[in-house]
């Protein structure tokens, strides 16, 4: 795990966290739940076997400045907002937000996520989006430049 990353993500989302809009949860289950709910590859899910789901292509530069890869990654905030909205997840729905080289989780509504995505998502980890519920969902982004979102399987078992 990066201390550097922990301490940068922290402090920028400290407003957030302040106002309560972002809570900060041990990591708990959330790997093994999205082990137990996708076909895992080389440390991650691997999306080519999942049949239906959504992608987008984002255009990020390695080595490019923080502002620059935020802006690109805010592109995209529509396309995350229809493809939440498209399988029936209010603004209100409560997600959970791991990175693979963070020691937390965070809490937050999808219109909190929604507004501060880019900045979660310009670090050099992958991060995973999982909403809990009636129908398991997880987004995740790949720092090699990619969206991806998918209902778990329901064919594989429990955390």
């Amino acid at each position: 795990m990066s201390d550097w990353i922990n301490e940068e993500l922290l402090r920028d989302l400290n407003s957030e966290v302040a106002e309560g809009l972002v809570k900060v949860v041990a990591e708990g289950p959330w790997p093994r739940w999205v082990e137990a709910r996708f076909p895992i590859g080389f440390n991650r899910i691997d999306w080519s076997a999942v049949p239906e789901k959504q992608t987008a292509d984002v255009p990020i530069l390695a080595g490019e400045p923080d502002a620059q890869r935020q802006a690109t990654l805010a592109r995209f905030e529509g396309q995350l907002a229809t493809w939440f909205e498209g399988v029936g997840l209010a603004p209100s729905q409560l997600v959970v937000w791991i990175g693979d080289d963070t020691e937390f989780a965070l809490e937050m509504t999808i219109a909190t996520l929604l507004s501060c995505f880019p900045r979660l998502f310009s670090f050099p980890q992958h991060s995973y989006v999982l909403v809990v519920g009636d129908r398991d969902w997880c987004l995740n982004y790949a720092m090699e430049g990619y969206l991806v979102f998918a209902a778990a399987s329901t064919q594989r078992g429990q955390p």
